[in-house]
């Protein structure tokens, strides 16, 4: 990748410039590209359905992804503008308006109805059977499981990884990314999913011990 521009760096995937208008996001090694296929089919259907989203541009492959260097990964329009988490920590007093404007992002993506996206509670059972299994706690699963089962069923767009440093702020507006866990289901879960990515979530990799800071400062703030 030496002759592009390294734009982000997360826990899956690295993103570089494509060209002037998008840019690539190639995942790591040993991410299923059913997954990444699917990311690049849901970003472009939340895109269609008017979600603040960015465009997808897909590949001529039977899934729509694009290859390079033996990774292969998913072309997106171009997002120009920081992170919503960058600029709270650059602007600590401008927490009230970005919690307000992350609240109403939540609640119109809310409102919107996609069919046939997957189930938020296979979704999360899924995430607790993998969890379990690394983790060897057979007792805590079962209780977890027991407690799935209970969640109301919805039909809401559900983004399932929303956090500040997921929403770009760009000229056009704020612009939603990172649809990978995408689902259709509770409102109320996906926020409360969200309650527990900020409160005890970790920091963007390779955050100075600045943002750190601010950034645990700042949570208990912004969620309430």
């Amino acid at each position: 990748m030496t002759d592009r521009e390294l734009i982000g760096v997360g826990r899956t995937a690295e993103v570089f410039s494509w060209d002037e208008d998008h840019v690539i996001k190639l995942f790591r090694a040993g991410f299923r590209r059913e997954d990444a296929a699917f990311e690049a089919q849901a970003t472009a259907r939340i895109y269609q359905a008017g979600i603040a989203a960015p465009a997808v541009l897909l590949a001529d492959t039977p899934d729509g992804l694009f290859e390079e260097e033996g990774r292969f990964g998913v072309v997106f329009e171009r997002v120009r503008g920081p992170s919503m988490l960058r600029e709270l920590v650059a602007h600590p007093l401008r927490l009230r308006t970005y919690s307000r404007e992350f609240a109403r992002l939540h609640a119109e993506m809310h409102a919107t109805r996609i069919p046939d996206l997957p189930s938020q509670r296979d979704g999360i059972l899924w995430a607790v059977n993998q969890g379990a299994a690394a983790a060897g706690r057979s007792e805590l699963a079962e209780q977890a499981r027991e407690r799935v089962s209970k969640l109301l069923d919805g039909d809401a767009v559900c983004h399932g990884d929303f956090h500040p440093d997921n929403v770009l702020l760009s000229e056009r507006g704020p612009i939603l990314i990172d649809w990978g866990p995408a689902c259709c289901g509770s409102a109320a879960a996906d926020v409360a999913r969200t309650v527990l990515l900020v409160k005890y979530g970790g920091y963007p990799i390779g955050s100075p011990l600045r943002a750190r800071v601010v950034i645990g400062l700042l949570r208990r703030l912004f969620l309430r």
